[in-house]
């Protein structure tokens, strides 16, 4: 899906396949991940060397210019 912003605030609905997100990029902006379905996994640090595992409705935010990814580890499409 697309991304609608002012520049300050973005929000984006992400749909993927099982093994597939985002990989690891930087915002000047805080990023707040919210799974909508399935199972995801968001990994942040230099190398992505730290992760968590998000379910339904969990929550994690990014803070500025730390790199982050995301993926989704269930064994459906899922929404973030």
């Amino acid at each position: 899906m697309g991304a609608v912003g002012d520049g300050e605030r973005i929000v984006d609905i992400d749909i993927a396949e099982p093994g597939k997100g985002a990989a690891l990029h930087s915002h000047s902006t805080v990023e707040v991940f919210i799974a909508m379905s399935g199972r995801w996994a968001v990994y942040w640090g230099e190398d992505g060397e730290n992760e968590i595992e998000l379910g339904k409705w969990d929550v994690v935010s990014v803070p500025p210019g730390v790199m982050r990814g995301f993926r989704n580890v269930g064994d459906a499409p899922a929404h973030l």
